[in-house]
């Protein structure tokens, strides 16, 4: 793929005074609107080709073309910027839909009318590199409004280079401050479920602190949180990409790190309360070790079978996650042996 991108580029090199949308192949700061008209309650939506929808359109794509502008301060100078500004050109002459001349009336194809782009340069300099991109954010907002909408005939869906990144990037940034909300909620829970109740008589019922294991409990929580920090670490310590959607994948790493901590508890409860310690926690994990083995392995493959993708982005999340959940099986079952070890000592 990169060595076909190499070939394209040297045989046909993007010309800023030659440019046109259809024979670009690497575009990279455009932005598609659809439009369509707005659906009638009883007869859906409307003929989008019908004149009155048509001019609707080419005002809408007017008013974009000379009217969203965008403000810049450059050398104690302000400007207000616009498409025609900003646009790359085919002999001085920016690409404004004319297509949408073709589906009028042939007595309007003569009538149609647009200026003549030229570039600023004393605006689009390399001082200011991402007033394109603000200008396209604006107009993304701008048609997108629910509150003031541009048009009461039409709506319009938009999409641009930037629309999978940002919406990457919003989910990361709405999550990730919930994930301290998330471990705490989960310590709370995990202490709760941990603790036994007794009854001394009398009414009165406490804590049993010899069957209740609420810091075994919350420690177990500990084993996903470390993965997480070990993982994020070593990646990038070895130079591997960070994206934002890898932030959701402590999420569900720490989803299995408690399944199979109510496993180990659930084995804990059913061994033999007057065997020694040592003895409980071997038998706990003979019998757990099982069940978390079958299903840390079962989402080892699944996403490391992801690893193999060609899409980056699902390719770094699968990677992020594997290691995730393979360092969260390795710190829980560690303990096995250890534990094995006491055992021998003790008798």
């Amino acid at each position: 793929l990169k060595r076909s991108v190499q070939v394209i580029s040297q045989h046909w090199p993007l010309d800023e005074q030659r440019f046109w949308p259809g024979k670009s192949y690497d575009l990279n700061g455009y932005l598609d609107i659809i439009v369509a008209g707005r659906e009638h309650p009883q007869y859906g939506r409307p003929n989008i080709l019908t004149l009155k929808y048509l001019d609707e359109v080419a005002r809408i794509n007017q008013y974009i073309v000379h009217n969203i502008t965008v403000p810049v301060d450059l050398a104690g100078k302000h400007y207000e910027v616009a498409y025609t500004d900003l646009c790359m050109s085919f002999d001085w002459a920016c690409y404004l839909n004319d297509h949408l001349t073709m589906l009028m009336p042939k007595s309007r194809w003569g009538n149609f009318s647009g200026p003549i782009a030229e570039f600023a340069s004393d605006i689009i300099n390399n001082e200011v590199g991402n007033i394109s991109y603000i200008w396209r954010k604006k107009l993304a907002s701008w048609l997108t409004n629910k509150e003031k909408p541009p048009s009461d005939m039409v709506e319009f869906g938009v999409n641009h280079n930037e629309s999978l990144p940002e919406g990457l990037q919003d989910v990361a940034d709405t999550l990730t401050p919930k994930f301290v909300g998330t471990c705490t909620i989960l310590f709370t829970f995990c202490f709760m479920v941990s603790v036994v109740l007794i009854n001394h008589g009398n009414g009165f019922i406490g804590i049993d602190w010899v069957r209740s294991k609420p810091i075994v409990a919350c420690a177990g929580i500990w084993c996903p949180l470390l993965a997480v920090i070990t993982s994020f670490g070593l990646l990038l310590w070895l130079g591997e990409l960070y994206n934002a959607i890898v932030n959701v994948s402590p999420f569900l790493v720490l989803c299995i790190g408690i399944d199979d901590l109510f496993i180990m508890s659930a084995e804990w409860h059913r061994t033999n309360p007057e065997h020694s310690p040592a003895r409980r926690i071997a038998d706990t994990l003979s019998e757990a070790a099982v069940a978390i083995t079958i299903t840390s392995l079962t989402d080892i493959m699944t996403f490391g079978i992801g690893i193999f993708t060609t899409l980056p982005g699902v390719r770094m999340f699968c990677l992020y996650t594997c290691l995730q959940v393979t360092f969260t099986y390795i710190y829980q079952v560690r303990v096995r042996k250890s534990s094995r070890s006491f055992q021998q000592i003790a008798s």
